[in-house]
């Protein structure tokens, strides 16, 4: 089901090879960017602590539990978290989906506010998770993600510094959380 969840489509050739998420991601992504290591194996206690080495970590996970074992790591580093989420519901009446699509950025000057609009908590009754399949809310979570960390490197102005933005997707609505001062 992964492999209705990122850009383009996957041949049925490369499909039958069986290659893991992040072997396949780092093998079609290889050929954009130099340094592309793949790391096959889930974030746990063992290993959590390897993320501070980095500047930046974005996280697209649909596990709570996983997310507050990360944020918890990090919470006393440099290190700042760029958070995608998303959340689908069907409709009452006519079955229609409808969800927000959510970025939120944790850095060392906002961590509790920051924490507080993430899940922390496993959901096994999100619809997401029931392998629902919505390529382009996930581009549009990507694309916000890698927007906020743009402004954030200057590369863009930054007017809102925002630490979170969600979008609804039966409102069609962008808004934004701007941290406290």
């Amino acid at each position: 089901h992964n492999a209705c969840r990122v850009p383009g489509a996957i041949s049925a050739d490369t499909l039958e090879r069986r290659l893991t998420k992040v072997h396949w991601l780092a093998e079609h992504y290889g050929s954009l960017r130099r340094g592309v290591v793949p790391h096959n194996e889930m974030i746990d206690e063992g290993n959590v602590h390897r993320l501070a080495e980095f500047d930046y970590v974005f996280l697209c996970i649909d596990r709570g539990l996983a997310r507050a074992l990360i944020l918890d790591r990090l919470k006393d580093t440099a290190t700042i978290v760029i958070d995608c989420g998303m959340g689908m519901q069907v409709s009452g009446g006519d079955q229609k989906l409808w969800g927000t699509i959510r970025t939120t950025v944790s850095t060392p000057k906002n961590r509790d506010e920051a924490a507080r609009l993430m899940p922390m908590v496993d959901r096994d009754d999100d619809l997401y998770r029931s392998n629902i399949q919505i390529k382009e809310m996930n581009a549009i979570n990507a694309a916000m993600a890698i927007s906020r960390w743009k402004r954030m490197i200057g590369m863009f102005v930054d007017d809102r510094l925002e630490t979170e933005s969600t979008y609804n997707t039966a409102l069609n609505q962008l808004s934004n959380k701007v941290a406290q001062q």
